[in-house]
């Protein structure tokens, strides 16, 4: 496994202690499954984690914003809370996941599977849903305001109090 940090979060403050663990190898997202399980509250933000294997995890309110995490499997994680601000998602497994009041902001999830996530409540806006699979998920309360929805498929999904720009490329 590769863990990158940007240039630009060389410089900033000195990172977390699971991100200091992760770039040590002491802890790897595929031994994380088992030990720990929760890695709640941690700042994994501009980190470089590439088709890993996250599901089942419990990464509430993890700050992942601007984070490289394409092609990860997160089936099954609580990533409720969490801050995926401008991350890069695409082609991410997300089925059954816990997305509840996530933000989403300006995120890439084009060719995502959301099938059966819970994205209750959470904050979509300027994501790009090109070509994702959110079939049966649970979008109440969502808001998809100016989001890139081409392709996306949201056969039976509970859209119910969502928001959907008119401006917003439709499905």
């Amino acid at each position: 496994m590769t863990i990158a940090i940007p240039t630009t979060a060389r410089t900033s403050a000195r990172p977390s202690a699971l991100a200091r663990d992760l770039m040590a190898g002491a802890v790897t997202p595929r031994r994380v499954a088992g030990f720990p399980s929760r890695i709640t509250d941690r700042d994994l933000s501009h980190a470089i984690l590439t088709l890993e294997d996250l599901s089942g995890i419990d990464l509430r309110n993890a700050d992942f914003t601007g984070a490289c995490l394409s092609g990860s499997d997160f089936t099954g994680a609580d990533l409720s809370g969490a801050n995926m601000t401008g991350a890069g998602l695409a082609d991410c497994t997300f089925v059954g996941t816990e997305l509840r009041r996530a933000i989403l902001t300006g995120a890439d999830l084009s060719g995502c599977q959301l099938i059966n996530a819970n994205l209750l409540a959470s904050d979509c806006t300027g994501a790009d849903f090109r070509r994702a699979n959110c079939t049966g998920a649970n979008c109440i309360g969502a808001d998809f305001s100016g989001a890139d929805l081409t392709g996306a498929d949201f056969a039976y999904a509970s859209t119910a109090f969502a928001t959907f720009s008119a401006d917003a490329a439709q499905a």
